[in-house]
């Protein structure tokens, strides 16, 4: 039999959203695979059993509250539900692809850029949802509707840095690390630091460079 796979949807940054699954099998599975049927008989009682929904989550807050909230829907309407929380982006790829989850919320902007490795072209979130839509679909992974909320990444200074130094825009920011030369102390999580739109895309596109080690993760 074989297991159907979905997926949640939401929309980020440079245009994001969800993203569906059907089972693929992975030569190194991230996590651990699945042997029961979503639907068949428990084992010796000839009695109907349904293995419960897998939903996955990444590391962080909004992750966690998505995914607790599909569980819930879930939950209301009758099925078994397993919440698996706190994976890194690429744990939960990879345990999509390998069928050991079956729902999850993802987003396009990191499908199309960073799980695919393609560039960037000013798509609309419209367009980059079929690109990542139909992309994944070659692979078994269906992508839901998309859940139409926003999850922009944003620069936070403080109030009495703006005032000090005139900061009022990623600009006047960029303008100020240039004139420090390089020299700026810049927090940042992993993924931010690691995706093409993220500190490197914000760099290229505003003509300016943190030097390496006054970037923290």
């Amino acid at each position: 039999m074989f297991k159907k796979i979905l997926v949640g949807v939401l929309l980020i940054s440079l245009s994001v959203f969800v993203f569906a699954g059907g089972k693929q099998e992975a030569e190194e599975p991230a996590a651990p695979k699945k042997v029961e049927e979503i639907s068949g008989e428990a084992p010796g009682t000839g009695v109907p059993y349904k293995a419960p929904i897998s939903i996955g989550t990444k590391n962080f807050t909004e992750q966690f509250l998505v995914g607790s909230l599909m569980a819930i829907l879930l939950e209301e309407r009758g099925y078994d539900v397993e919440l698996k929380t706190g994976m890194s982006s690429t744990v939960l790829r990879e345990a999509m692809e390998n069928g050991s989850l079956d729902l999850c919320m993802e987003y396009t902007g990191t499908q199309w850029l960073s799980y695919t490795g393609h560039a960037f072209e000013g798509e609309s979130p419209k367009e980059m949802y079929k690109k990542t839509s139909e992309s994944d679909a070659k692979k078994g992974l269906i992508w839901l509707d998309p859940i139409w909320c926003n999850n922009t990444y944003a620069i936070a200074i403080t109030a009495e840095f703006s005032e000090k130094n005139n900061v009022k825009t990623l600009s006047d920011f960029a303008e100020y690390v240039k004139s420090k030369e390089g020299e700026v102390k810049f927090a940042s999580d992993f993924e931010f630091y690691a995706r093409p739109d993220g500190i490197l895309g914000l760099q290229m596109h505003y003509g300016f460079a943190f030097k390496p080690n006054y970037v923290t993760t």
